[in-house]
C-alpha cells in the first residue's frame, strides 16, 4: 500500500533476486505491495532497451513508473531511451 502515485517495477537480475523480492512482497515487508506493481509482478530485465519497449510502450494516465532494479552489479548501466524517460520518475 504505497502512498505514491507512482507504477513500481520491480527488475530483477536472476531466478533468487526474483524469490528474495516475492518472499519480502508475500510478508508485506516492503514500502509497496503487488498492486502497486507493474504489471502486478516482479519483472526480470537486464536490458533497459527492452524493458522500455516491453513495459512503457503503454499509457499510465497520468501516473510515473518508479523503477527499482536488484542486481549484484554495482556499475551496470541501465540507460532508457530518451522516449521513455518522461514515463518514469525515478530509478533507483
Amino acid at each position: 500500500m504505497s502512498n505514491s502515485t507512482d507504477l513500481i517495477a520491480i527488475i530483477v537480475e536472476g531466478h533468487t533476486e526474483r524469490a528474495i523480492m516475492e518472499v519480502l512482497l508475500e510478508h508485506d515487508a516492503l514500502k509497496f505491495n503487488e498492486d502497486d506493481l507493474l504489471e502486478g509482478e516482479v519483472i526480470r530485465a537486464r536490458n533497459a532497451k527492452k524493458f522500455a519497449k516491453e513495459f512503457l510502450n503503454k499509457g499510465f494516465r497520468s501516473r510515473k513508473v518508479k523503477i527499482y532494479r536488484i542486481l549484484d552489479s554495482k556499475t551496470e548501466k541501465f540507460n532508457l531511451p530518451e522516449v521513455y524517460k518522461k514515463k518514469v520518475s525515478e530509478v533507483v
